[in-house]
């Protein structure tokens, strides 16, 4: 129908900009490691985010700045090649996708990570661990501490709009516009996605943490191509990061 990629950037650049976004981010993260040698686990992550998504956003907003003039001189000059589909949704109606794919997403990738817990369980005889992230271990290792909250109030507000810009945005469109179909661009996308999530999970339960996010990722991806949004993912991702917390909160 049109939808997604509406960006007509090469998919070169597109791929490149999100490298970028990931040496900004470890960048930050081995800059706040040398200057807070003597803080907690939780301040480290905390500050750790702080400076890493405030780069990471100067940053998107030069590559959309960058890409606005690359798309503005592939309009002027009339070249059809450079051109891609605009056709995008209205935003409500996109954000709405979000809710629905969430409400369907979170159910479908908690069955499936606990059949890859199961699985792991039966293999190796041990329990997936019942916190899935470490920084969820690191709130639970200092309750009450104020670093907690601002942890939160990212994950559910900053996290996905990085995350979905640098993955649906950059990479998915980059592997569309260098030729890959939609399936495969959303895979090998996902891939990278849950890759780059490895780090953060503990060992117990990386198997059913690695499945959960999978299926996660590939439907984030079908959302932005349904759309050609990405509020879309952006809303459910967002939704999923908060009531993981709100279950994470409450003990379940």
């Amino acid at each position: 129908d049109g939808r997604g990629p509406p960006w007509w950037i090469r998919g070169e650049f597109l791929l490149s900009g999100w490298v970028l976004l990931v040496l900004v981010g470890l960048a930050a993260g081995v800059f706040v490691a040398s200057a807070k040698r003597d803080s907690s686990e939780l301040e480290r992550q905390a500050i750790t985010m702080l400076v890493a998504y405030t780069a990471q956003l100067i940053l998107i907003g030069v590559l959309l700045y960058a890409f606005a003039r690359i798309q503005g001189s592939s309009i002027s000059s009339g070249n059809p090649s450079d051109s891609g589909s605009l056709s995008s949704g209205p935003l409500l109606w996109a954000a709405g996708i979000g809710v629905l794919g969430f409400i369907v997403a979170f159910p479908t990738a908690q069955a499936f990570g606990m059949l890859a817990g199961a699985v792991q369980r039966k293999i190796t005889g041990m329990d997936p661990d019942a916190i899935g992230h470490q920084t969820l271990q690191a709130i639970k290792d200092s309750p009450g501490d104020g670093w907690a909250l601002v942890i939160m109030i990212t994950v559910v507000l900053v996290t996905p709009v990085i995350e979905e810009f640098a993955y649906r945005g950059l990479v998915q469109q980059g592997f569309r516009r260098l030729g890959a179909s939609r399936p495969v661009a959303i895979v090998i996308t996902s891939c990278l996605f849950v890759f780059m999530h490895v780090p953060a999970l503990p060992g117990g339960s990386i198997f059913a943490a690695v499945v959960t996010l999978l299926v996660l990722s590939i439907v984030f991806g079908w959302l932005f191509e349904r759309t050609g949004r990405l509020t879309a993912p952006i809303v459910a991702h967002g939704l999923f990061n908060l009531l993981n917390l709100i279950l994470f909160e409450i003990g379940f």
